[in-house]
């Protein structure tokens, strides 16, 4: 080959492998082109939390979109989880179900409209719904003036309790010594300095922590002009009761005061009631003898200084009322049961008298007969056993005459037990000599009842470091032994019931934990539901609350034809005790709704300590009122009849009231109640006086 062609060939080669490296060969130029960037979506935020019935906004940037389409948006689960409003190319807000039955995740996807393989999706989050969840405020609304402070108080049965806001944002003044836990609420409010009219308007709001569409609020008039206030802004008493207001009189140059008056109510005060101890800056309102139209009256403070400024409080008189008679019984009187002891048709009264182990007094029974007219003879001392803490009456032989059984402390101080007496009756308000049972070494609280379906009379005894005995009688005055069912908290109280309406009776034991009260562990009512044999299916617990419980009742509270339960509590700890009334309504089943506080108060060791529960209907007008006792007095919530309450109420015995029952003692259709009064060593007849 020539050197010529040689050439030529290795030149041809050359170029043929430098065009693949875009290389100009014989004198030409390829180009290699690029492909255009991927496009990229993103959103924000990528996960949110959202309440029940709340919304949520989500944007979106979409990167090399040279067409700028944006996106579209979907929703998954397309059913049940809300929906998506106002989308646009880059924007959308997801709006959630109005409730959840549990918590729900919801992903939210932004799709690119110019290359639908590209997208990006966000989580929301819908909390499970807090049940049953309340707050309340006191009070209303109010005035103030500048710079000055008030005391909001509330409750929540929160167990997370509620945050506090102020609106406006601003200049509306600060939220101090706030409390914020469920149970009591306190804040207080105090007003700006200055304001930059003659008056703001601020709201002061608790709203729940776990369901934040739960919430109350106060409304707040910080005025600069005369303004009378009145405290309190309501209250509740009953016929012939009393009640005191205080009124304050803000940027009142003269200092001149008050002038009281009632208002409301069309009548004189032999109807309306009337002012009574009246200052400048207190009175007293006493409510008449007869129920007034209407059932409320306003009491009005009225600025001396400008007589177009007042305050206005308004009173709600119950109906209800009691005339109350003593009648003396053995020593330290502390438990009672009604019934017909003599046969006369007339009730009569057993009452525990506990004596006082320190000094050999063993206590005793006091019978004291009943007239039928709501008097009562001189009580008939008898023993049974050593020093009686609960007692109860009933048909234990089937004679068709009322026997008596009744726990007792026993020996204890001695290293015994307590025990169980029986007193079988003879029909005349006498009894036969005590034989003694024995159930566990604490015996406290008696329930009654035909467990078995056998048309024999059985009982239940709670026992604190054990839990429940069953004791089946034998229809002759003797029973089985006992058979211990656990409750799995430390019994203190206890009611037999039909909880599921199966015509078998179930029990509610009301007890502390087991370990003792704290401020994390809650005391409970366990639901033991009866088989109708004699036997009870395993306790299952409600959580009332910390409160150690005292006394429990059944009925029905809200009228649906279920039974409910109601509980008290208290607990005390440097020198200041807290004391309350619970309510669990049962669902008809044996299941029972989340524990509502109906009545909490702050008191000194001893002075409120409920200690006895009861439910009746005082009125006669179809709604459940409850009945307690303290060691102050004699406390009724009446009955709304829907599971909420009214009152309290407060009624007078003597020394130390510890327990009460209720019974028709002078026959004319209404429940009265009697107490008994463990320092005065007498029982109190209150004999129910209700206007009609």
């Amino acid at each position: 080959m020539r050197r010529t062609d040689l050439l030529l060939a290795l030149q041809i080669a050359l170029c043929v492998a430098l065009a693949v490296s875009q290389l100009a060969c014989g004198g030409g130029h390829a180009a290699v082109t690029l492909p255009p960037p991927a496009i990229i979506v993103t959103i924000s935020p990528a996960k949110a939390t959202v309440q029940a019935g709340g919304t949520q906004a989500f944007t979106v940037a979409v990167s090399n979109d040279p067409s700028n389409k944006g996106v579209t948006w979907t929703i998954s689960p397309s059913t049940g989880s809300g929906m998506l409003t106002g989308g646009t190319s880059t924007s959308v807000t997801y709006a959630a179900p109005a409730s959840v039955a549990s918590t729900l995740n919801v992903t939210i996807t932004a799709t690119s409209v110019a290359d639908p393989s590209k997208f990006v999706s966000a989580t929301a989050t819908v909390p499970m719904q807090a049940t049953g969840i309340t707050v309340s405020l006191s009070p209303a609304t109010s005035m103030l003036a500048p710079g000055s402070s008030m005391d909001i108080t509330g409750t929540t049965n929160d167990p997370d309790g509620v945050t506090w806001s102020l609106s406006p944002a601003s200049e509306a003044g600060t939220l101090g010594e706030e409390a914020d836990q469920a149970g009591s609420l306190v804040a207080l409010y105090t007003a700006p300095a200055t304001i930059s009219s003659t008056s703001l308007n601020v709201t002061v709001t608790a709203t729940s922590v776990s369901d934040p569409t739960k919430s109350a609020s106060v409304a707040v008039i910080v005025t600069v002009a005369i303004f009378v206030g009145i405290s309190p802004v309501s209250a509740f008493i009953q016929v012939n009761g009393t009640v005191g207001f205080s009124a304050s009189v803000t940027n009142d140059l003269n200092n001149a005061g008050v002038t009281w008056s009632v208002g409301g109510c069309a009548g004189a005060a032999s109807v309306c009631g009337s002012i009574t101890n009246a200052t400048p800056s207190v009175a007293n309102y006493v409510a008449s003898a007869t129920f007034p139209p209407g059932g409320k009256v306003s009491v009005i403070a009225t600025s001396v200084t400008d007589p177009t400024k007042s305050a206005t409080a308004v009173v709600t008189i119950s109906p209800i009322n009691f005339k109350s008679q003593n009648y003396s019984a053995g020593s330290s009187p502390n438990a009672i049961a009604v019934a017909d002891f003599n046969g006369d048709g007339k009730l009569d009264v057993a009452v525990a008298d506990y004596g006082n182990p320190s000094t050999g007094d063993n206590g005793g029974i006091s019978v004291l007969l009943g007239n039928g007219d709501g008097t009562f003879q001189p009580a008939q001392l008898i023993g049974a056993g050593k020093n009686p803490l609960s007692i109860a009456a009933g048909d234990f032989n089937n004679d068709g005459k009322q026997d008596l059984v009744v726990t007792d402390l026993g020996d204890r101080s001695s290293g015994g037990n307590g025990n169980l007496t029986v007193l079988l009756g003879n029909g005349d308000g006498t009894f036969q000599s005590p034989v003694t049972l024995t159930a566990g070494p604490e015996p406290f609280e008696l329930a009654l009842g035909d467990f078995n379906n056998d048309g024999i009379l059985d009982f239940t005894v709670t026992d604190f470091s054990t839990g429940v005995y069953l004791i089946l009688g034998k229809g002759d005055g003797t029973f089985q032994s006992p058979v211990l069912f656990s409750t799995a908290n430390s019994p203190v109280a206890i009611v037999a019931q039909d909880f599921n309406r199966d015509g078998k009776l179930d029990l509610a034991v009301a007890g502390s934990p087991p370990g003792g009260l704290s401020t994390t562990a809650d005391s409970t009512v366990a639901i033991l539901l009866g088989n109708g044999g004699g036997s009870f299916a395993p306790a299952v617990p409600y959580p009332i609350n910390t409160l150690g419980p005292t006394s429990i009742a059944a009925g029905d509270l809200n009228g649906d034809g279920k039974s409910d339960l109601a509980i008290t509590t208290f607990i005390c700890s440097f020198g200041l005790c807290t004391s309350g009334t619970s309510t669990l309504l049962g669902n008809g089943d044996g299941t029972f709704q989340p524990e509502q506080d109906v009545w909490l108060a702050r008191c000194e060791c001893g002075e409120l300590t409920p200690l006895s529960i009861h439910i009746a209907d005082l009125t006669g007008n179809g709604k459940a009122d409850v009945v307690q006792i303290g060691f102050s007095n004699l406390a009724v919530l009446p009955g709304n009849g829907d599971g909420t309450f009214q009152g309290p109420l407060y009624f007078g015995a003597d020394a130390a009231p510890f327990a009460l029952a209720t019974g028709d003692f002078n026959g004319d259709g209404k429940p009265d109640i009697v107490v008994a009064n463990k320092d005065s060593n007498d029982v109190t007849v209150l004999l129910n006086a209700t206007s009609p």
